[in-house]
This record gives structure tokens, sequence and C-alpha cells, in this order.
């Protein structure tokens, strides 16, 4: 009798903690919800809050100057090879903020083309707040009132027995350096000079300096490419937005994609309508509207807690492995805006590293670039994407030659009595609507704010 009794009990017993881990891992509300704990909790996300992590401060471009011809090379970021001299020269640009040792005296121009270097194009200036509050840069020779968007890095042997770098602004007005002893950087250095020997030997298309050429309507320093190349680019893009066959919405395939965003997603509602459909539960709510909007946000936004860069950036990061599209589109970080409590990312498309520029996507969707992400208290609290894809459809071939002479023509044809400055140029995909797909084109902003967009032929 005794022995029944005790298998009984321990049956019972066995079901009772089955049941209590269940209520401790999944169920409601979020305060006694295990895996939500885990999210929320400051001390569960480990981040060294001392090393400057390094995707935030991954360069929009790096090209090799081997000296010899004056022009550039163009590294292909999303090459595996290219990837690794990029991690390099990061590591070395860290370095030298702190151990570099400040060269005294002024930088002039010139100086910046006297011998080959890797030049490395920032997404966003970076600023001394940027550094040393966002970045945790620690460096007795950071400059208040200094603004970083290019790069020079000069390994040792073209110059001396240091490694030097140099820091300047898009105008190449503010100029700045510092140099680091050879014996504190002799792995580096021997992978950066590796890369700068072989330049020579590859087929990258070849670049030229608007500041080095002296070219006056250029306001700031941009790389342009030299005559007679062949582009290797498709000229047009197909685009359509996800789930939807032209005006039909896929719902099945939508609640797959949802899924992934709440906890239990079985016990999840629905509202639809022909223009949106919302999915929701007592934490989260996300819609998807007919013209590609997909927003995620919070319920209970977080408040009170102090922002850390870095801690936001490992929370982003997490969290967009729920968005299960993203594997099949190119996206990089742009930009970041830091308030008091929270910080706000923002993502822009690119096809073959090329970018992508949708026309009036402000007003039409109310964001300032095609995918925004909020962090607050440790915590997404609001993410925004424009689920645009884009399918290959060769229209005139995708070999074709680039002038970059033509758009500057078509500027001055536009403004024929204005003293005007190209503050940037470039070649991006413009879409003007989503249904007609995306054209390369040249993008022009000038210094004035105003945007043109100029065909290639």
């Amino acid at each position: 009798m005794n022995i029944k009794f005790k298998n009984v009990l321990l049956v019972v017993l066995i079901f009772l903690s089955i049941y209590q881990t269940s209520m401790l891992w999944f169920d409601y509300p979020s305060d006694r919800n295990f895996f939500y704990s885990i999210i929320d909790d400051d001390s569960s996300l480990i981040v060294d809050e001392s090393v400057m992590n390094y995707e935030l401060f991954y360069p929009e471009e790096v090209a090799v100057y081997e000296g010899t011809q004056g022009t550039y090379q163009k590294k292909k970021l999303n090459e595996n090879d290219d990837f690794t001299l990029v991690s390099d020269g990061i590591l070395l640009i860290q370095t030298s903020f702190n151990i570099g040792v400040p060269l005294e005296g002024a930088i002039f121009a010139k100086q910046l083309w006297e011998n080959p270097h890797l030049l490395f194009k920032m997404p966003y200036t970076i600023t001394e707040e940027i550094l040393v509050n966002n970045l945790s840069v620690e460096s007795t020779w950071i400059k208040p009132d200094m603004n970083i968007d290019y790069i020079y890095v000069y390994p040792a042997d073209f110059t001396d027995n240091y490694v030097t770098v140099y820091f300047a602004d898009e105008s190449l007005t503010t100029k700045f350096g510092c140099k680091i002893p050879l014996d504190q950087s002799k792995q580096l250095n021997a992978s950066l000079k590796r890369y700068l020997e072989e330049a020579d030997d590859t087929e990258d298309l070849v670049y030229f300096s608007a500041k080095k050429s002296m070219l006056p309507i250029f306001l700031n320093e941009r790389l342009l490419p030299n005559k007679d190349q062949t582009y290797d680019l498709l000229e047009n893009l197909y685009g359509d937005i996800y789930f939807y066959e032209g005006e039909k919405r896929d719902s099945q395939q939508i609640k797959n994609f949802v899924d992934y965003f709440f906890l239990n997603p079985e016990n999840i509602w629905k509202i639809e309508n022909p223009e949106e459909v919302r999915y929701g539960d007592s934490e989260a709510i996300v819609s998807y509207d007919s013209k590609g909007l997909f927003r995620y946000e919070l319920l209970e936004g977080l408040t009170g807690k102090k922002v850390n860069l870095n801690k936001a950036y490992e929370t982003y990061k997490i969290f967009l492995g729920k968005d299960t599209t993203l594997s099949q589109i190119e996206y990089r970080l742009s930009e970041y805006k830091v308030f008091e409590e929270e910080i706000v990312f923002y993502f822009d498309y690119y096809h073959r590293g090329v970018p992508i520029i949708f026309d009036s996507i402000e007003q039409d969707y109310g964001i300032e670039t095609p995918m925004v992400l909020t962090v607050r208290g440790n915590t997404v609290v609001e993410y925004q994407r424009l689920l645009w894809r884009s399918q290959e459809v060769v229209i005139q071939g995708n070999q074709f030659e680039v002038e970059f002479q033509k758009p500057i023509d078509d500027l001055l044809s536009d403004y024929p009595d204005t003293d005007i400055k190209i503050a940037d140029m470039y070649l991006a995909y413009h879409i003007s609507d989503l249904v007609d797909g995306a054209y390369l084109q040249w993008v022009v902003e000038l210094d004035n704010g105003k945007r043109g967009f100029y065909e290639l032929e």
C-alpha cells in the first residue's frame, strides 16, 4: 500500500513540476514570464561598455590608394578578403585612439596623397561626443571640435617606423593626425601593407579624388570613376512587396511571418480589412498594410532607464533575428540618434553594394529610411520596415560605361545662372513608384539641400 501511494505521489509531483516550469517560461503577464524577463533585464545582456563596437564603426566605403597612378580602387565590402581588410583597418583606427601620439603642426591637403594609404569613409560624422559618450573611446588627444568623415591610414615603411593616421572632415578643411609605434601594431600593419602592395594586381574599378584634382564644383571630397571603364551592374531592378500577389494578400504567409514577433503566437488576435491586417496580444501589436509597411510596437513602453549604445546595439541585433525576410536583402546602419531614454537606429537598403533610394518615403510612409528601429530600456519598443524586395531583370544588358561628367553637365543646364556646389554624388537605384521597379541613376546632392536624379546616358 505504501509503495502504491508513493508511486501516485511521485507522479503528481512530476506533473506539478512540469506545470510550474511551463508557467515560469511561457505564461503571461510579462512580469512573470521568464523569457520576457531575460529580454528586459539589463543585467542579462552582457556587454563590455568599455569596448567600441565594431559594427557601429563600420565604414560606408573603403578604397586603396597605391600611389604611383594617383588613383583609388574601391573595395567590395561584402567579399571575405575585403572584409578582413576592413576589420584590420578598423582595429588599427581603434588602436590609434588608445595609444596614438598626436602629430604636431598643420597638415596640408597635398600630404594626404604623398604616400600609399587606405581611405575609410565613415557612414556618419564622428564627433567627440560620439567617440566618448557613445562609442566608449578613451583617448588623451580627442578634440572637442573634431568632425571625422574620412580616415587615412598609412602603414609603416611607406613613411617611417610609425603607422600614421590622418582624420579629416568631408571638405578636407579640418585635418589632424597621430602616429602609432610599429612595435605595437606589427601584425595589423603587415596585413594592411599587403593590401597596398597587391593593389596593382586587382581588377577593381579605378577612381580619382575630386579634391586632389581640384574640381571647384565639389564642396566635399568624393571619389569619382575614371573614364572608359565598364561597370558590371544591373541597370534595372524589378521589385514588389512581400506577401502580395498583385492586390491579393496572402494571409497565411503574413501569419507565418508575424508569429516570430510573439512569445505565444497561438494566443494572438487578428483584425483585418482591405488596407491593413493587425495581430496582437497583451504585450505587442504588429501591423502590415497594402503599401508594404510593417510595424511592430510594444504596448507598454519602458521609461526611466539610461540607454547605452552598445547594449542597444546588441538588443536590436537579437531582435532582428525575428525578421525572417532580412536574410533576403542587403541593409546597413546609416545613422542613429541618441535621446534621453531611447536610441533610434536608421537603416538603408542596398543591392550589390549600391544604395536604393525611395522617393517621398517620409511623406508616404512616415519613416525617414526604409527600416527604423527604436530601443528603450534595453528593449525594442518599435520596429518599422518597408517590406520591399528586389528581383533582378536585365533589360539592356549589365555591362556599361559610366561617365561622371554627364550628370554634372545636366546639373549645370538645370541651374544655368547659379553658383552651385555639389555636396555629394553617387550611383543609386532610384524608386519613384514601388510597382515600377528601380533604375540605376546618378544622384547629385547640392549644398542647399536639393537633390536631383540624372540618367546614365
